[in-house]
């Protein structure tokens, strides 16, 4: 009598599914219980905060379950964060109802937001009709390629150029894709021509680099670890936001007992005065890429020293 080999003396031999681990190239994806409001004009995002209330409104009466606990500026667009995860339907509700109150010039897309998958197109010609490549021609390239159903850019592209020689340049991009990277299988390691040379798309490591956190402005923690008890402006150091610079901070204030007497910086003016880095102790804002921690953002070890 022979034994069956999925059977044993200790009962029958479970058959566990193998490890799953996730692609370098890619990252985890946000909760799903979003949705992703964007307007643009021309490729360019429209301010939508205003229109939040009728967009509330709209899915708290969906028959549905569905409901908006907050919203914020968030993923290029308007973040709705609802009760439960968003179904086609509801999405398609909330498309449809922001065409009716937006101008036809303006495209509306609606969407939950997904992981991340990073990608770079190489061998690029860096001179377009003897000017460098820039930002609006890379979107280009990608838009107009016959994978454009699936490069949907999660942020705008970047240009690194090969060297100072070289005629050639590497576009990296961020593209929405699921945690399995169905749309980066669809044109990874696939070809595409660029005027009169042939390109590639290869897959990028995730790089993950050390935080600045915008509430203190120091790098390398988050707001589990920040000691800080009120909000800093980089710029001044001051307990105030950098949008009220001009007018909470003491240097553009008018100082009229001193001699010769200082006027206050007019409004809406860029402030004359100097700025000092409290990272890097540099004449610069805290913020600003030209600090050399920001330059260094993706070497945690260089950040932690």
């Amino acid at each position: 009598m022979h034994n069956s080999p999925a059977s044993s003396a200790c009962g029958p031999v479970v058959q566990r599914p193998g490890n799953r681990h996730r692609p370098f190239n890619m990252s985890n994806g946000p909760f799903c219980q979003f949705i992703v409001v964007v307007v643009e004009l021309k490729a360019a995002p429209v301010a939508i905060l205003p229109l939040t209330p009728q967009i509330s409104c709209l899915i708290d009466s969906l028959p549905s379950s569905i409901m908006v606990e907050l919203f914020r500026l968030s993923y290029r667009g308007l973040c709705l964060s609802t009760t439960r995860v968003p179904t086609p339907s509801d999405l398609s509700r909330v498309e449809t109802f922001m065409c009716t109150i937006v101008l036809e010039d303006f495209s509306v897309r609606c969407e939950v937001p997904s992981s991340h998958s990073f990608c770079k197109l190489i061998s690029v010609l860096f001179l377009h009709g003897g000017n460098p490549i820039n930002l609006k021609d890379a979107s280009l390239i990608l838009a107009s390629s016959v994978y454009k159903d699936s490069i949907r850019l999660a942020a705008p592209p970047r240009i690194v150029h090969d060297s100072r020689r070289a005629d050639i340049c590497t576009i990296y991009f961020d593209i929405w894709d699921s945690q399995t990277g169905s749309r980066i299988k669809s044109f990874i390691n696939c070809s595409l021509n660029v005027g009169n040379v042939v390109c590639f798309f290869c897959k990028v490591s995730m790089k993950i680099g050390a935080p600045l956190y915008t509430h203190c402005y120091l790098w390398g923690h988050n707001m589990n670890y920040c000691n800080s008890s009120h909000v800093v402006c980089p710029i001044c150091d001051g307990p105030h936001h950098k949008d009220n610079y001009c007018t909470l901070a003491a240097c553009c204030k008018s100082h009229p007992k001193q001699v010769p007497s200082v006027p206050p910086t007019a409004d809406r003016e860029p402030c004359p005065h100097l700025a000092i880095c409290k990272n890097c102790s540099k004449s610069h804002a805290a913020d600003s890429p030209h600090c050399q921690f920001w330059q260094h953002r993706f070497n945690h070890f260089w950040i932690v020293e």
